[in-house]
């Protein structure tokens, strides 16, 4: 060994990792403070992203709506050429259901949907409910029925002449609800 050189001992070795050790314990992790204000910042992030979801989902109700409309009244109209028979597809305000004789089944709509239905005179059975009568044919007596939600408003328009459904936008355009 060369004058002047020290030779490190087992002791001194253990030493310089334990110092190693001490100084990163020191400089890895999060302060408390820097951790408060990272929760502060998700809880923001998260109140107003679910102020912007629950205003969307007010318009789920509506969509739902004219889509069970839709629904129904083109199963009440299948149902009037397989059967070769007419089939009644009645809308009823006060209960707020809707279906069609035995084959389509009464299914309801939500309490905050508006319902309006404009039908043939002949078919209106009582002053809460409105009917459209599909016939084996295909055709219909044809109706309207307007869904709102207090902001929006969507119409179900029901053919006379071709028994088939459209929706009708607040633009005035009518469409087929399969080309959404």
């Amino acid at each position: 060994m060369p004058k002047g050189e020290k030779t490190k001992t087992k002791t001194s070795a253990i030493t310089d990792l334990r110092t190693i050790n001490a100084q990163a314990r020191v400089q890895s992790g999060f302060t408390l403070l820097e951790l408060l204000v990272v929760l502060i910042i998700l809880s923001i992030a998260m109140s107003v992203t679910v102020s912007f979801v629950g205003k969307a989902n007010l318009g789920n109700d509506l969509k739902l709506a004219s889509r069970k409309v839709i629904a129904a009244a083109r199963q009440a109209r299948l149902a009037a050429i397989s059967e070769n028979r007419e089939v009644l597809f009645e809308i009823d305000s006060k209960t707020r259901t809707l279906g069609a004789d035995d084959f389509v089944r009464k299914s309801s709509l939500p309490d905050s949907i508006n319902i309006k239905a404009v039908t043939a005179k002949s078919e209106q059975t009582r002053p809460s409910r409105a009917g459209v009568r599909f016939f084996p044919d295909g055709g219909s007596t044809g109706g309207r029925v307007t869904l709102s939600d207090g902001n929006r408003k969507i119409s179900v328009i029901i053919d006379w002449l071709s028994g088939r459904t459209f929706v009708e936008e607040p633009d005035g355009e009518k469409r087929d609800p399969k080309t959404r």
